[in-house]
């Protein structure tokens, strides 16, 4: 499905410019998308984001890192239980499986995705948080973590994070993890403010498979989604011993909807240099 040879910081704008010549159908963008194949192999990625670590925190106020690249706010999607059938009710549940906290009224609900290129695909972290009473709740998940994750290097851990075209919609796919599991951003429709307006902005859904706390045992030092069996395998989209991930636009084997988000900035969520040659 994708092109070869272009890199993926020219495909972005490929995709953007294609869409705004309105005489080119969705086939000529998938042209434009990259294979994930075309990274060097003499090229090391090295991380120019600011680390943080994955993980759970309970601030203040929201940390510093929500102002570098996107947040958008994120509309909770409800998770019914027998004994639950209001669905703000529901919503809070859903929040509450993937937290793992004890919540009483969050709000302001929020969702930061900041990625890099990685030679391979777009790795990098994303963040999520909520206000509750005990304060500003933020949960970051991680793609390429060369002190926790060290046994995947930052191009390898990014391979799966790539555009691709299915079925005429332009997709994204990211693999993202932390101490409780993995996490996985959909980009299903690209945002066009009309009028021949190339598109700047997204929207998607994140998603999320509970694999277990680590916390007190010995946490794999691998990402997830390269692990193929027992109880720390958090693939989607299997295929063999790996992922077929451009089968289908949302996660199977497992993975929750989290939410919805609409409306987030490619430009901010990328880095300025995907819209340069």
């Amino acid at each position: 499905m994708r092109a070869q040879n272009l890199k993926i910081n020219k495909g972005i704008k490929n995709i953007l410019v294609l869409i705004f010549m309105a005489t080119l159908a969705i086939g000529c963008a998938e042209q434009k998308i990259q294979d994930t194949s075309s990274g060097s192999d003499d090229d090391t990625p090295v991380s120019t984001l600011p680390y943080v670590p994955p993980g759970t925190e309970v601030l203040e106020s929201q940390s510093l890192h929500w102002d570098s690249g996107a947040t958008v706010s994120l509309i909770l999607e409800p998770l019914y239980t027998d004994k639950i059938t209001d669905e703000g009710l529901a919503k809070i549940n859903n929040l509450l499986t993937f937290s793992g906290e004890e919540l009483n009224v969050p709000t302001n609900v929020q969702l930061n995705i900041n990625l890099e290129w990685r030679g391979t695909g777009w790795g990098g972290r994303i963040m999520t948080g909520f206000d509750d009473d005990a304060g500003f709740y933020q949960y970051t998940m991680v793609n390429g973590d060369e002190e926790i994750y060290d046994r995947t290097p930052l191009g390898e851990a990014a391979a799966y994070n790539n555009w691709f075209e299915l079925d005429g919609q332009a997709i994204f796919h990211g693999f993202f993890q932390d101490s409780y599991g993995g996490v996985i951003i959909v980009f299903d429709e690209l945002d066009s403010p009309g009028d021949g307006i190339a598109p700047t902005k997204v929207n998607g859904s994140i998603w999320y498979k509970v694999l277990g706390n680590f916390e007190g045992t010995t946490m794999p030092t691998e990402h997830c989604w390269y692990i193929n069996k027992g109880p720390n395998d958090c693939r989607a989209w299997v295929s063999g011993k790996g992922m077929n991930s451009t089968s289908a636009i949302n996660p199977d084997n497992g993975y929750v909807k989290l939410g919805a988000f609409t409306g987030l900035d490619v430009v901010e969520a990328f880095g300025e240099d995907v819209l340069v040659d």
